[in-house]
């Protein structure tokens, strides 16, 4: 059957590969259709569009934006939409700011605690201000045994170093991807930690599709989302949340596979839309 994957990260957000990197990993791995989904930012889209291309593989325009609601999480994913877009971008530079300001507020906690890190940024790349680019400095310094370990002494809600991140709401997060002409997704529901906060946001919200399919969701999970999707009448999408940490999963591209067959009706949406620009 073929693969799909449309949810993946590059260096341009909190990825550990470029988008040249990722569009050669999709076609080794037999993706057919892929789409990068960098958290906040549309910077990346026209490099991979390119490397796509160049390696075979189908491409879609794609972002994820950070959102909360009732102290808990939500991540929203936009597909099939025009880069870059100025309406996407006005609102997500200042996410971008507030995404800077809040990772030296980090370091500074982490100063405090008598740890001093080398941090360094890739010119062009600014990004990737997030706490997988400070685990990953805890990690190759020594600080911490990975990215994971990071996470659990310094960086996660409650940990030393942890430092809140102002958010916009979800209902403005998918307006603002229905008016830069993008499809609105929830992105891995179970991650939300609520099921009754993601089916309230379903019924109140014009999603257009959900991830059904992540490495978050078990059988009987996906099961769960699979009903109520098809229930409320919007598409099925999935990707494999690609970052390429180590010893996060999946580790390989390959590692977690989507197919068509169960997203169909999403991946005809999107490369309908995709043939509009």
């Amino acid at each position: 059957m073929e693969r799909v994957d449309f949810h993946m990260h590059s260096r341009f957000s909190d990825g550990m590969y470029s988008p040249e990197d990722l569009a050669e990993m999709a076609r080794k791995a037999g993706i057919r259709i892929m789409a990068l989904t960098d958290h906040d930012t549309t910077a990346g889209l026209s490099h991979m569009q390119k490397a796509a291309e160049k390696a075979g593989v189908l491409f879609v325009s794609g972002i994820e934006l950070s959102t909360q609601l009732k102290g808990r999480d939500v991540h929203i994913l936009g597909y099939g939409g025009p880069f870059p877009s100025k309406v996407l971008e006005d609102r997500i530079a200042g996410v971008r700011e507030a995404r800077k300001a809040r990772f030296w507020k980090m370091v500074g906690k982490l100063r405090a605690l008598g740890i001093e890190l080398d941090v360094r940024m890739e010119e062009g790349v600014d990004n990737s201000w997030g706490r997988p680019h400070l685990a990953r400095i805890l990690a190759q310094e020594g600080r911490a045994k990975s990215v994971q370990d990071a996470f659990e002494k310094y960086l996660k809600k409650g940990a030393p170093a942890y430092e809140p991140n102002p958010k916009m709401a979800p209902d403005e997060a998918v307006g603002l991807l229905k008016k830069a002409g993008y499809l609105a997704a929830l992105a891995h529901p179970e991650e939300i930690g609520s099921r009754d906060l993601a089916v309230f946001l379903l019924a109140e919200l014009p999603f257009d599709g959900v991830e059904v399919y992540h490495p978050s969701a078990d059988d009987a999970a996906r099961a769960f989302w699979h009903d109520r999707v098809l229930e409320s009448g919007i598409l099925i999408s999935g990707g494999s949340d690609f970052h390429g940490f180590s010893g996060r999963f999946p580790e390989d591209l390959a590692d977690f596979p989507v197919y068509a067959e169960d997203t169909s009706a999403f991946c005809r949406t999107v490369l309908a839309r995709m043939q509009n620009f």
